[in-house]
């Protein structure tokens, strides 16, 4: 019997040291390696979420110095973000949208300002978030949206 528990007690150990050495396997919805651009898009909102928070971070400079260039790369998908019908993304969609418009070009927010004023106003305005979607239109409003911003407000 003690050389049964014994040899029991020695494939547990050289299983646990096998173990020890392995990766445990990334889960099927893992997106982490795919470029931000893809999963900003994603189709789970656990992975646009993350993907919201980390283009803010980008844009506010806390990965680094604020970066004018991507935020004219990601100027497209500002209104897709604010458009996100799940609940969990939509404070990293207001985040991402402030920092965008700290640093992209009133150039570019010409062409996306009326479908960001209007989902904000629409959207995030009455909602959870509203100081933040006031910061936005307020940040819209610095950056030459003035007439998109007025225009959501007399529709609202």
């Amino acid at each position: 019997m003690a050389t049964s528990d014994s040899a029991a007690a020695l494939a547990d150990r050289a299983l646990a040291d096998l173990c020890e050495d392995e990766q445990p396997p990334a889960p099927a919805d893992d997106q982490s390696g795919k470029p931000l651009g893809d999963r900003l898009v994603a189709t789970a909102p656990a992975v646009r979420k993350a993907a919201y928070l980390e283009l803010a971070a980008i844009l506010g400079g806390e990965s680094g110095p604020p970066d004018a260039e991507a935020a004219a790369e990601h100027a497209d998908h500002i209104p897709r973000l604010l458009a996100d019908r799940a609940p969990i993304c939509h404070e990293g969609a207001l985040d991402a949208t402030i920092a965008w418009l700290e640093y992209v070009s009133p150039e570019a927010v010409v062409g996306v300002a009326g479908a960001v004023a209007k989902a904000l106003m629409e959207k995030h305005a009455p909602g959870k978030y509203q100081p933040k979607a006031i910061a936005a239109l307020l940040s819209l409003l610095r950056r030459g949206g003035a007439e998109p911003v007025q225009s959501a407000l007399e529709a609202g």
